[in-house]
């Protein structure tokens, strides 16, 4: 392909993505004629009118919804080519926002954060916990960790990016005598979470067998955020379901403890996605060092 007309898809996506030839224009930086005459001379090299243009919106036609979607993954496999062979300066600085699960914020990420800061002391970064997907722009994020689930540990290129979920509760509620897995998840209360449609089925992998079971759980409590799960377990409200990393002190002090351990109940996996197809370095150090992260990092830097 000739650089002459990546050049003009490039423009094309950013048309697109920010809904007018201005505000493309003032994204790139250049001038709103030089935007213009891109879209004009795409068009008569396709053939095709790309843009229906009206007041206050730009409307895709089948031609330009076409070019669109693949010059968007052209640019993606571009730029994602480009960043996992840039290497970013040692001392690099200026601000990045980062949004990611509650849980995370508090349990995991502050120790990936203090091993990335003694690396990039120059690089400014502020934290927005949130437990639902968000629009990068308008939270002014430049990238995001999504935590996706996985009933059966998914296959991933870095084993330290998959956490394992368990099922804990206060050692104060457990009934007396031996229980089977079943009648203890289905006998107890449940901590559930208001974004779930199947609140009340728990699947599990027999750890032996590896076959799935489904149980029918009993939701009392229903939570926004497995942080609050968590603290409600503490307090004997019943079961609920967290990340590892979360519980890690409370297992080993004996005020929580895992239950059904017959049994696995999925994984997530944590996926590192940014806002624009050229982050800044800042944002790209910092999203290249999380998909990187291993738990056994020296703290201490030679």
């Amino acid at each position: 392909m000739q650089t002459r007309y990546y050049r003009l898809l490039d423009y094309f996506v950013h048309i697109v993505d920010c809904g007018s030839l201005l505000g493309a224009a003032q994204h790139l930086n250049v001038s709103p004629p030089v935007i213009s005459k891109a879209l004009s001379d795409l068009e008569e090299n396709i053939g095709h009118t790309l843009i229906i243009r009206g007041r206050g919106n730009l409307e895709l036609t089948d031609a330009g919804r076409y070019i669109y979607e693949q010059s968007q993954h052209m640019m993606t496999v571009a730029a994602g080519a480009i960043n996992a062979l840039k290497t970013p300066p040692r001392d690099i600085g200026g601000n990045v926002g980062i949004t990611l699960p509650s849980e995370l914020s508090l349990c995991w990420f502050p120790e990936v954060l203090s091993v990335f800061r003694k690396l990039q002391p120059n690089v400014n970064v502020s934290i927005l916990a949130s437990d639902e997907s968000t629009d990068l722009v308008k939270i002014g994020c430049e990238l995001a960790l999504r935590a996706e689930y996985h009933l059966e540990k998914p296959i991933t290129a870095n084993p330290a990016l998959c956490l394992a979920l368990h099922l804990v509760c206060s050692p104060n509620i457990l009934p007396s005598g031996k229980v089977s897995s079943k009648k203890l998840i289905e006998s107890m209360p449940f901590i559930g979470f208001r974004f779930r449609t199947n609140n009340w089925i728990l699947q599990g992998v027999h750890r032996t067998t590896g076959k799935v079971h489904k149980f029918k759980t009993n939701p009392t409590v229903s939570v926004n955020s497995a942080i609050y799960g968590k603290s409600l377990a503490l307090y004997g409200h019943g079961m609920s379901l967290v990340l590892s990393p979360s519980v890690t002190r409370e297992l080993q002090t004996g005020e929580l403890i895992s239950i059904a351990q017959s049994h696995q109940f999925g994984y997530v996996k944590l996926r590192v996605i940014y806002r624009d197809q050229y982050p800044s370095d800042a944002a790209q150090v910092l999203g290249n060092f999380i998909e990187s992260w291993a738990p056994e990092m020296p703290e201490r830097l030679d």
